[in-house]
Formats: C-alpha cells, sequence, structure tokens
C-alpha cells in the first residue's frame, strides 16, 4: 500500500502543462471578461 509508484516523464510533463494551462485561464478569464467589456461598452 505504500509502495513507490513509478511514472514515465512524458506523464509528468503532461500533466504539468495542462495544470499550468488551467491556472492560467482560471487567472486570466476576469481581466479577459473585464477588457472586453470595457472595449465592448462604446459599441
Amino acid at each position: 500500500m505504500f509502495g513507490t509508484i513509478e511514472l514515465p516523464i512524458w506523464f509528468v510533463v503532461i500533466a504539468v502543462v495542462f495544470a499550468a494551462i488551467a491556472a492560467l485561464e482560471r487567472a486570466l478569464t476576469p481581466s479577459v471578461r473585464w477588457f472586453s467589456r470595457r472595449w465592448m461598452e462604446p459599441v
């Protein structure tokens, strides 16, 4: 139950890339929404 789990390095890299994309999306979505709303108001 407490044995070592081995993961391929490519799996770890893909997981880190997806986690970074998710974090950036979570952080940038409110500012992009605010910017687009400000840009669309005059239109």
